[in-house]
């Protein structure tokens, strides 16, 4: 999920050359002028807009709830690279006396039925005169009505399109069934290892540390997006065989499949220790709740390019219809852990037994 606080972040865009897709889309202004600057180049927003404007700006925030939500970023430049990509080329601020904050809730309010909860945001730029909207668009509970024209839209990759009939009946179909889906992330660890000449509390560090260790792991997590908890979930996530540490048996044309549901085993208390051995039930998911984290090792290397590598998921939620989506590698966040361990001379961590219960 994108977060965009400053000019910083919206630049952060460019210079990864992030591009447009589902849930974030990039536009230049609300409109165009009709008429030509000193240089002969229309200039955006700096003369009459366009008088189906905001008609195009309803249309396109409703098309994004009607989807997944997301971003929209008025005052990006984009351009198509040599693979058809739309990515942003450079920022172009918007005059904050073209339209303001207030304006395009109300036109929002007025014309979305049922009414989106959408933050509007104005970034200013420090350095040109303007700024930047910032329109963050909720994923709907329910299929969402553009009332300029009745019509239901919704947002496929980078265009929005008018909803068939079996779409809007999904979309709706919200309200009645749990919305599944996974969140992922890439966990980089880096271990700091020390050698010790000792095995318990107190230890001595001796001269001579040893070279960083640094692993990944591929975590995937499920969220209940509706508002009808989930009783049993099963999914499915697929992901290339080359990134995994270990082998696994479930492999079709390079492609592994892991599989996950919400199955628990309830603990047992046997004199004051718990143990695992208890009774296998499914763990519900509440509305806009997690469930627990999935993770698996994975392999991979400051050289090796995830441009080309893809994850996808399908999920199986009590009586709703199958979800699918795939996402690049690359798009997926990345977080850095840091840890410190105390190893012996032959570089294996200590294990420092537990003496709590000496009360030490």
């Amino acid at each position: 999920m994108y977060t965009f606080n400053n000019i910083t972040d919206l630049q952060a865009l460019i210079e990864n050359a992030v591009d447009e897709h589902s849930e974030l889309e990039y536009k230049l202004c609300f409109g165009d002028t009709d008429e030509e600057c000193k240089n002969g180049v229309k200039r955006p927003c700096c003369g009459k807009k366009k008088k189906d404007w905001k008609a195009e700006f309803v249309k396109d925030v409703s098309g994004m709830a009607n989807a997944n939500g997301g971003h929209i970023i008025y005052g990006i430049r984009e351009e198509k690279d040599e693979q058809g990509r739309r990515i942003p080329k450079q920022l172009e601020p918007i005059s904050p006396r073209t339209v303001d904050c207030d304006q395009l809730t109300r036109i929002l309010t007025q014309h979305i039925r049922p009414a989106l909860d959408v933050t509007v945001s104005y970034l200013p730029d420090p350095q040109k005169e303007g700024g930047y909207f910032v329109i963050k668009v909720p994923k709907g509970s329910t299929a969402h009505q553009n009332l300029y024209d009745k019509c239901y839209y919704r947002r496929h990759n980078a265009t929005v399109e008018a909803m068939e009939d079996h779409e809007i009946r999904d979309v709706m179909n919200r309200v009645k069934e749990p919305v599944i889906d996974l969140e992922f992330s890439i966990v980089k660890t880096v271990t700091h290892r020390k050698r010790s000449s000792q095995y318990l509390a107190g230890v001595k560090v001796v001269n001579g540390e040893l070279p960083d260790k640094v692993s990944y792991k591929f975590q995937y997590q499920l969220v209940n997006n509706g508002s009808v908890y989930a009783k049993y979930v099963n999914f499915f996530v697929y992901i290339p065989c080359d990134i995994l540490a270990e082998e696994t048996k479930d492999v079709k044309d390079g492609i592994a499949c892991l599989y996950g549901d919400n199955k628990i085993y309830d603990a047992i208390n046997i004199k004051g220790r718990l143990s695992g051995n208890g009774s296998l039930r499914y763990e519900p998911i509440l509305p806009h709740m997690y469930g627990r984290v999935f993770d698996v090792d994975i392999k991979l290397n400051e050289e090796q390019s995830l441009e080309d590598l893809f994850i996808r998921y399908e999920i199986h939620a009590d009586n709703a219809e199958t979800r699918s989506r795939t996402i690049k590698l690359r798009d997926i966040e990345l977080l850095l852990k840091e840890e410190n361990i105390l190893c012996d001379f032959t570089g294996n961590p200590i294990v420092v037994p537990n003496t709590d219960f000496l009360g030490l």
